[in-house]
């Protein structure tokens, strides 16, 4: 039986991955800082990675480590490198003496901009967030990891909201909210990519591959096509270019991507878009 051990396991991703990976064949090991899980400590913390690689003698390693607030990571450049290049590093580190353990890391659609669908070389990050993932991304490759940039939405927990989720409170409330029209990407709903990670596990390839939908959207149009498949009330949305957000880092304009390589890569074909948010429900 291959034993997955999933670093950040109590995050959004990680809580729907191990919840779909512990209902497979597999021996099921997670870490984060939370006491309840089978490995409690930082991965910044080297000694602590190395005792967990040890007893844990994973066949795989999937890396959700990751600190993600863009902005956060703007203004606080050490703890954006210490939290998304260190934790893979020290990772990295231990897997290099184990050539038998598989590393499989997570990155982001934001290492993308200017127009596209992007290839998985067109790389142009601008904002400290998406660098320091990207250089997070090289330091997992000299393992001989499987890179996967994606983005995702689907229902959180009670303490993580997805994008959807803020949006559909939103428009269930009928609550002011601004919609932005210049930023483009091609997320997978949260039930989808859990089963691309899979495959990914199961089937060994070296290299970046991007992992989304096809024909992705703005997200002011994202927005939309969720309300009207959930018959929600839009009066209350007004359309904002992102500058008109004062962020305090620049987002990328165009984040849609080009999926084939990862459909060759695993044999399989990635969906639309506009299929994904069909999977989307009401929370009860």
């Amino acid at each position: 039986m291959t034993t997955v051990l999933v670093t950040g396991a109590t995050g959004l991703l990680g809580h729907a991955l191990c919840g779909y990976l512990a209902t497979r064949q597999f021996s099921l090991l997670r870490q984060s800082r939370d006491s309840a899980t089978d490995f409690c400590g930082d991965l910044r913390d080297r000694e602590f990675v190395g005792r967990m690689v040890e007893k844990s003698s994973p066949n795989v390693i999937v890396n959700l480590v990751a600190l993600t607030n863009v902005d956060y990571c703007e203004q606080h450049p050490k703890e954006a490198f210490e939290g998304n290049v260190t934790t893979a590093a020290n990772l990295v580190a231990f897997v290099t003496e184990h050539p038998d353990v598989r590393m499989i890391q997570i990155s982001t659609d934001q290492v993308y901009d200017g127009p596209g669908p992007h290839g998985e070389a067109d790389v142009a990050p601008c904002n400290l967030y998406a660098y320091s993932k990207y250089c997070a991304e090289q330091v997992a490759l000299s393992a001989g990891a499987t890179v996967l940039r994606t983005n995702f939405f689907g229902p959180g927990t009670q303490s993580q909201k997805s994008f959807s989720d803020w949006l559909i409170e939103r428009f269930s409330k009928k609550a002011p909210l601004q919609l932005v029209t210049d930023v483009l990407f091609s997320p997978l709903h949260l039930h989808t990519l859990v089963r691309m990670i899979e495959r990914a596990i199961l089937a060994p390839a070296t290299g970046v591959f991007n992992l989304g939908s096809h024909n992705g959207l703005s997200k002011r149009n994202f927005a939309h096509a969720l309300a009207r498949h959930l018959e929600l009330n839009t009066d209350a949305a007004k359309d904002a270019t992102s500058a008109e957000l004062g962020l305090a880092a620049r987002r990328p304009g165009d984040m849609r991507m080009i999926v084939t390589r990862f459909e060759d890569a695993f044999n399989i074909l990635l969906p639309e878009l506009s299929n994904e948010i069909t999977l989307l429900e009401r929370p009860a």
